[in-house]
């Protein structure tokens, strides 16, 4: 029997981003808050049991996305996008599963229509959020089929899922805890660390123009001062063993730095992101630019006298910043419309 779904698929900010250090079989140690938004992408489809694994997804871009992004940045979202991925990993994974194993055996296939309104590349986690969004499809098809939870199944597909992309094990916690703020540590390790305020708004920058995480990553060790490196080094010569300690430590300490700077009353938080030093040495007139619509950002809220955190978002290029309040959103939207090339949407739309 064919199953009907519907999923909204959120953004994500990382309310700043530590690249700590780079383990010997090429991991990125990270320390990043991060959180999800009320600013969606919307999958919708059917999955269906069939002897051939396929899996269709048509992409539709709204007009007032569409009119704003490059064609050559739409056809990346189109030809990157791993929503489609996702079916033939998981289904390798049933197969290893007692209790998933009949979906292996009978085979799963999808047809799928994704509203795609979160850019690509942006740094709000579009793609994985896509991704995730289809394992919630899947984890439905499963309940019903099987009667295992939703939770467990993103219990058990939580711990090798960030093989499949570095954000979508947050995403899959967010499915799990949906009202925390998180934290992403060391290897890909999400926890949660705060309640999401019942309210929260802010508004995004959307570019013209895209970066390459790999690229980028590729870049960090050339690019930036290590912290876990240095700390190692100080502490334990050349010892690894201690890399994991080592990095959950400064993860703590990053964590309480932003909890400190969560608690402030009236303040313009800008949060440190490393990738944004990688993009000047990689791309320095497009790291100009966000670094000048930033200080204009700043600028603007300035004499607001209201809590922000305001950065840029992953490995960007989108640019955000976060509030308590909303009475002055309409007005600061079209003013940072007039004044930067970028395009700035509020959310909750």
């Amino acid at each position: 029997m064919d199953r009907q779904y519907t999923i909204l698929a959120p953004a994500k900010l990382n309310l700043g981003l530590r690249i700590l250090g780079k383990s010997n079989e090429g991991w990125h140690y990270l320390a990043s808050p991060i959180l999800a938004i009320p600013f969606y992408d919307i999958l919708e489809g059917e999955i269906f049991y069939g002897k051939k694994r396929s899996c269709e997804v048509k992409i539709h871009y709204p007009d007032d996305i569409q009119t704003k992004l490059g064609t050559s940045l739409q056809k990346d979202i189109t030809n990157n996008n791993l929503i489609w991925k996702v079916l033939d990993k998981w289904l390798l994974f049933a197969n290893t599963k007692q209790e998933y194993k009949v979906f292996a055996e009978k085979g799963v296939g999808a047809h799928l229509a994704l509203t795609k309104k979160i850019p690509s590349p942006s740094g709000f986690g579009g793609g994985s959020s896509d991704m995730a969004a289809f394992l919630e499809m899947l984890a439905n098809f499963v309940q019903v089929e099987t009667g295992i939870s939703k939770t467990k199944f993103f219990k058990d597909i939580l711990a090798i899922s960030e093989t499949w992309s570095g954000d979508l094990p947050f995403f899959i916690e967010q499915k799990i805890n949906p009202d925390s703020i998180c934290m992403i540590c060391g290897k890909g390790k999400v926890h949660p660390i705060l309640d999401k305020p019942k309210k929260i708004y802010g508004i995004l920058g959307f570019a013209d123009f895209g970066f390459s995480t790999k690229e980028m990553f590729k870049a960090c060790s050339n690019v930036l001062d290590f912290a876990l490196q240095a700390e190692k080094d100080s502490q334990f010569g050349n010892s690894v063993n201690s890399m994991q300690d080592l990095a959950r430590s400064i993860c703590e300490r990053e964590k309480q730095r932003f909890l400190a700077q969560w608690q402030k009353q009236e303040a313009v938080n800008i949060m440190q992101n490393d990738f944004l030093t990688v993009a000047h040495a990689l791309y320095k007139d497009k790291a100009d630019a966000l670094e000048q619509a930033l200080l204009l950002l700043q600028q603007e809220l300035a004499s607001l006298r209201v809590f922000a955190m305001i950065g840029m978002s992953g490995s960007g290029p989108g640019l955000y910043a976060v509030f308590r309040e909303a009475g002055f959103l309409k007005d600061l939207v079209l003013s940072m419309n007039r004044k930067t090339d970028f395009r700035w949407i509020a959310f909750p739309a």
